[in-house]
């Protein structure tokens, strides 16, 4: 018998849908391993997709196994889709479709991940523009970005990614912004001067 069988028959013998192991639930073994059809199961019999299991929520590791199917059906069975950064993660992993569910579900394109990047900037650096294209309006400004477009947010973020790879660039930053200082406040312009020596 298969995966799904087996998890029908225990259920129907009274196994406790959630029932916690050291691995997590049976809802959050299922999307680790990747089974929407035994997910389904689970989810039509009770299991609860918020529950607690570990060290990360059911729709982090039903993305991490870029299972959208399973992302899809978590939602339909009301997994919380506001706690963690989902769309940050889809973004990452260039899952359009999951990216088009989390956000229809209400999850926030404008929460950061821990290194401070919003979700659309993520799509640009590993997804696609369309990708891109699909958070942008439901994306807030970044103050930086001159232009708030599809392109201008492609733009910004390719530029940083190229300086960021330039491993000379902050310091012939610094080294041009000091300058600047001392041309300033050789002209006894205080306030500029105190402007590029902060930057």
């Amino acid at each position: 018998p298969g995966q799904s069988e087996i998890v029908k028959f225990l259920l129907s013998k009274g196994a406790d849908v959630d029932a916690i192991s050291d691995l997590g639930t049976p809802l959050i073994l299922a999307a680790l391993k990747g089974h929407p059809s035994t997910l389904k199961i689970l989810l039509q019999h009770g299991a609860d997709p918020n529950k607690v299991a570990g060290l990360f929520g059911i729709i982090d590791v039903a993305l991490h196994k870029s299972s959208v199917s399973c992302v899809k059906l978590l939602i339909q069975g009301g997994a919380n889709v506001s706690g963690d950064n989902h769309l940050a993660k889809a973004a990452e992993k260039g899952l359009t479709e999951a990216i088009k569910c989390l956000l229809e579900a209400g999850a926030n394109p404008n929460v950061v991940d821990r290194f401070g990047r919003l979700p659309i900037e993520l799509a640009v650096e590993y997804g696609t523009r369309e990708d891109v294209e699909i958070l942008f309006p439901f994306t807030s400004p970044i103050s930086t970005v001159a232009n708030w477009s599809d392109d201008g947010i492609i733009s910004h973020v390719q530029m940083e990614i190229k300086q960021l790879e330039d491993d000379n660039f902050v310091e012939k930053r610094i080294s041009d912004l000091k300058q600047q200082a001392a041309e300033a406040f050789k002209k006894q312009d205080y306030l500029n001067a105190s402007v590029f020596y902060t930057q």
